[in-house]
């Protein structure tokens, strides 16, 4: 090799000082990795965190839709009530009034 090349090849390749920037950018990209490395140590997490959230969905709509139910039957029995009541209601009036006829009528 000559000696032109020789040192052309030495001042090419010499070490030279990496900047802040390329620094910075680094360790950023290097903490990047970590964290990705991270998650993927764990990636059945993110599905359990979903079908978990999933089933709290579903209980809570079959809740809704028990309690809905048990009201909406509560209210057909006081229906019910009401009307056994009123007809109660109905044959007490009706045996004072004919017990007040009687008593005007002479009975």
């Amino acid at each position: 090799m000559s000696r032109d090349l020789e040192q052309d090849l030495r001042h090419a390749l010499r070490p030279v000082d990496p900047t802040p920037e390329f620094t910075n950018k680094l360790l950023a990209n290097i903490a990047a990795e970590r964290c990705r490395a991270a998650s993927n140590k764990r990636p059945w997490l993110r599905q359990l965190a979903v079908a978990a959230s999933v089933m709290l969905a579903l209980g809570l709509g079959w809740r809704t839709y028990q309690q809905r139910e048990r009201a909406l039957q509560a209210h057909a029995e006081l229906l019910k009530a009401l009307a056994i009541t009123s007809r109660s209601l109905d044959h007490a009036y009706q045996a004072v009034h004919s017990l007040d006829a009687n008593r005007v009528h002479g009975g």
